[in-house]
């Protein structure tokens, strides 16, 4: 597991977990955790690479950018994580796992900053070299 974000005080946290990687290195399945105050949940999501290589590149070159946005989507249900830049380096992080079709499914919104990012780099990185 690789927290991403996490808050005591707020009682929020995200983390991500590698579960496989299928398809030629071509889709990595994560396992997204969410904790947002009295609630919590997971889904396991299939991302595609170049969505991952887009990200890092975003992370690289917008992070600072007001305004901008970048959303991961599950490439098996309408699963997905949004990521909002805001004034003075506030970013918001919202989605729904589980989609809106399952029977159990977490809608989530809380605030963070850009040290996200970095968390989020680090772990693809390490995902992703040598494949």
């Amino acid at each position: 597991m690789h927290i991403i974000y996490e808050d005591p005080v707020k009682k929020c946290a995200l983390s991500f977990s590698l579960i496989d990687i299928y398809d030629n290195g071509n889709y990595y399945n994560i396992d997204i955790c969410v904790h947002n105050g009295n609630y919590s949940g997971s889904y396991p999501f299939s991302l595609n690479k170049n969505t991952i290589l887009h990200f890092m590149d975003f992370a690289q070159s917008k992070w600072c950018e007001e305004s901008t946005l970048f959303i991961f989507e599950d490439s098996d249900s309408d699963s997905h994580i949004s990521f909002k830049n805001m004034k003075y380096g506030h970013v918001i992080c919202y989605g729904i796992l589980g989609g809106e079709c399952a029977i159990n499914s977490l809608r989530f919104s809380f605030e963070t900053d850009q040290t996200c990012y970095k968390n989020l780099v680090n772990f693809f990185l390490l995902i992703t070299i040598n494949r």
